[in-house]
């Protein structure tokens, strides 16, 4: 038996009516169409070591399946065949699978995780929509494009890197992933269809990439939360209502040749070119700084700002300091805010020693310089606070700063491994032990 059908299975079902378990014989190298269509009460299906092909909806609502192990040397999966199993949580595709049909996973609920073969070059048209549980998905490079509602209603997926490869985004791919947090765009995208974002309504700031050729009608309509949103100059064509109900938005940097539709769909918001974007933030950051940079100075501030974050530069844009404040003596909050996801390197930039943050901060800001910092940092930073220095701003513990190392960053659980082949005798770590020579607590006598 070379071929798998309904009538088969049912035949084998009916003589075994309380099984919860199903052995596909060995020698089957196709499960034809709706084979196992309907068969709720089976919870695990063995398949062969020589199957070759799923057909087309061959284990629709098949609900009570909670785990079943593709063979390698699979080859393809028809459209809709997984349609429906909520009570799948994941699978693992082989590698030798070439093909993944249209809705093979549509409505799979409890799915959680899925990680795609390396030869496949397509996402089809609805292949995970309506997977309220899928949480992450890793695609390979190799796939060139992500059809049509392919992750539709993915309620619980929060992060996706797009590989460089993929140059299509399919119209309503993305629609309703109302937690996706972040996207890390390809390099390769040229295009993003209609309503291809629509209502992710967590994402705060995007960047798309140069190259990108075309945003279609509608394709970030209700991102709710967006602070932010750059478009590239290779941009040409931008359909109707892309950023409509961006309540948060206030600007848009956008190339000149798109200056005028921008203009007339979105009176309420300003937009800039990425020039003028970037000389905006470097006149507020000198601004506030309160300090005057020569041209070299101004250049390499200018140079800084254009490599961070889309969400690092939409925080300091919006960014309002009183009058008279500078960077430096902004409250907790207000300098949390300033960092975004950028790394301690942005400190200079805004005129703040480390050291001084490190040690006159509360603990929420030292923590977040803290996670950016090098273990070598760390250590340095460390060396440099002195007993004196601590009692001053630790006054009776009230306070709870402290060196950056105790900041709950300690070494131990860096993933950085510092070189310690020049570190001076002086430069001791907080939890090592004192030398006989040194029996009281550092800086005190």
């Amino acid at each position: 038996m070379t071929m798998l059908t309904q009538e088969q299975v049912q035949t084998i079902i009916q003589a075994n009516p309380n099984a919860t378990t199903f052995k596909v014989p060995e020698g089957v190298t196709r499960i034809c169409s709706e084979a196992f269509n309907g068969c709720s009460s089976l919870t695990s299906i063995e398949l062969p070591k020589g199957l070759k092909s799923i057909g087309l909806l061959a284990f629709e609502c098949c609900s009570g399946l909670t785990s079943i192990e593709l063979p390698e040397g699979l080859e393809s999966i028809e459209e809709g065949a997984f349609d429906r199993c909520s009570g799948l949580t994941s699978i693992e595709i082989p590698e030798s699978v070439t093909i993944i049909g249209y809705s093979v996973f549509q409505y799979c609920s409890g799915l959680k995780s899925i990680e795609l073969p390396n030869g496949l070059e397509s996402i089809r048209n609805g292949a995970f929509a309506y997977c309220s549980g899928l949480q992450s998905i890793v695609i390979r490079e190799g796939v060139t494009s992500i059809g049509n509602r392919a992750f539709r209603d993915c309620s619980g997926l929060k992060s996706i890197v797009i590989p460089d490869s993929v140059t299509s985004i399919g119209h309503d791919a993305f629609k309703g992933c109302s937690v996706l947090e972040s996207i890390e765009w390809p390099k390769g995208l040229k295009i993003i269809g209609d309503e291809a974002f629509y209502g992710c309504s967590v994402l705060e700031s995007i960047e798309l990439p140069e190259g990108l050729e075309g945003i279609g009608r509608g394709a970030f309509r209700g991102c709710r939360r967006l602070i932010s949103v750059v478009i590239p100059d290779s941009v040409t064509n931008i359909g109707i209502f892309a950023f409509r109900g961006l309540s948060q938005l206030s600007q848009i940097i956008a190339p000149e040749h798109l200056h005028e539709q921008l203009k007339r769909e979105y009176p309420d918001k300003e937009v800039m070119t990425r020039v003028q974007y970037h000389s905006a933030l470097v006149a507020k950051i000198e601004l506030y700084r309160q300090v005057a940079l020569d041209d070299g100075e101004k250049q390499k501030l200018a140079e800084t700002v254009e490599h961070l974050s889309p969400g690092t530069k939409a925080s300091l844009m919006a960014l309002e300091i009183p009058e008279g404040q500078t960077f430096s003596n902004l409250s907790t909050e207000a300098l949390v805010q300033c960092f975004g996801d950028e790394p301690a390197s942005l400190l200079p930039l805004l005129g703040i020693e480390s050291k001084e943050v490190a040690l006159g901060y509360s603990t929420e800001v030292g923590s977040v310089i803290a996670s950016h910092l090098t273990v070598r940092e760390k250590i340095l930073l460390d060396a440099t606070a002195k007993g004196e220095v601590l009692t001053q701003i630790r006054p009776n513990n009230t306070v709870k700063t402290s060196r950056v190392i105790s900041l709950g960053q300690s070494l131990e659980a860096s993933n950085d491994t510092p070189d310690l082949s020049d570190r001076k005798p002086e430069e001791q770590r907080v939890d090592e032990k004192p030398s006989s020579s040194a029996s009281s607590p550092r800086g005190h006598k």
